[in-house]
């Protein structure tokens, strides 16, 4: 039997793929759990139409994230926070404050799209990445007291 898959099933196939799997399978399994449905001409069409606008969304999505970066070209991101004067941050520097200054400098960045690979704790130059997806980019971040 052909269903279409409405979530990434392991071994079986990702999301929006059609694929033959048994009856018993299919009928037992996959389309109870909502985890597949039929693969009629309608569903098929519904699903097509979807996938079509996923796809769109993903491409406005990484032309934002290029846009954003080449606004950035390479220059360093000043962030002022609360510290003591050892220098020292009363809490870690958090995605959030990192998409606010970006914003306030003009580049639209989602705080997800902002990885922190160690607490940020100290004034000073660190570097996070900004990532959409498999593309990372470097970003350097100045934080200094506020």
């Amino acid at each position: 039997m052909q269903v279409i898959l409405t979530q990434d099933v392991a071994k079986l196939g990702r999301r929006y793929h059609i694929v033959e799997v048994p009856n018993g399978r299919a009928l037992n399994m996959l389309i109870p759990q909502g985890l597949a449905m039929a693969a009629t001409p309608e569903n098929t069409k519904r699903i097509k139409a979807q996938s079509d606008k996923v796809a769109s969304e993903r491409a406005e999505a990484a032309a934002a994230f290029h846009a954003a970066v080449e606004k950035l070209d390479g220059e360093a991101v000043t962030v002022a926070v609360n510290a003591n004067p050892k220098g020292h941050l009363f809490e870690a520097l958090k995605e959030d404050a990192i998409a606010a200054a970006l914003n306030e400098k003009g580049v639209a960045v989602e705080p997800t799209h902002i990885i922190i690979a160690e607490p940020i704790k100290e004034i000073g130059t660190h570097e996070v990445n900004l990532s959409n997806g498999e593309e990372r980019i470097a970003l350097n971040l100045e934080i200094v007291a506020a």
